[in-house]
């Protein structure tokens, strides 16, 4: 696995101790890793996301009413 050195100003290094003491990270090498998979997978849903409000607009207006956009969004998760 490759290495990676950082420094971090005092604030941070005294967060990444506290997070290890109090939450349960075995050290603060676990911590920031922890942090990187968290970010990468927030990174993924906001990626996710905007594609589907791009998709969203890209399909135009709808002709259907409010009332029925909402029925059908109640039954598809009643399937679900």
């Amino acid at each position: 696995m490759p290495t990676r050195t950082i420094t971090l100003a005092e604030p941070a290094a005294q967060w990444v101790d506290d997070r290890v003491r109090d939450d349960g990270y075995p050290n603060a090498d676990a911590y920031v890793a922890a942090l990187v998979e968290r970010e990468r997978a927030e990174a993924e849903k906001l990626t996710a996301l905007r594609a589907a409000v791009a998709q969203g607009l890209a399909s135009g207006i709808s002709k259907r009413s409010l009332k029925d956009i909402i029925r059908d969004g109640r039954i598809r998760h009643a399937n679900n």
